[in-house]
């Protein structure tokens, strides 16, 4: 699932002639997160016999929570890194 704009997708499955390997690749480049076994249910039923489908993250459900604690702790990770790197800029000069 991409937990920024709720685009949850079926792994194993190719799509429009495209290898395994090729949506793979694809996938792995993008920020797409593999759901957790709690919500493999619900991400299931989201689904709904189909390849991918989109979320709505502003929904009171399990799996847009989930990707909202997945951005919050991304950003969390991010703005240590840019205090580190501005800090190293003005202890530099």
């Amino acid at each position: 699932m991409n937990v920024d704009n709720g685009h949850l997708i079926r792994l194993g499955v190719m799509g429009e002639g495209r290898s395994c390997e090729q949506e793979m690749e694809k996938i792995m480049r993008s920020p797409f997160l593999e759901v957790p076994q709690e919500l493999e249910v619900e991400a299931v039923r989201e689904l709904a016999g189909k390849n991918e489908t989109f979320i709505d993250l502003k929904a009171a459900t399990p799996l847009a929570s989930w990707a909202t604690k997945k951005r919050a702790e991304r950003d969390k990770k991010k703005d240590k890194r840019q205090i580190a790197k501005r800090s190293k800029q003005r202890n530099k000069a």
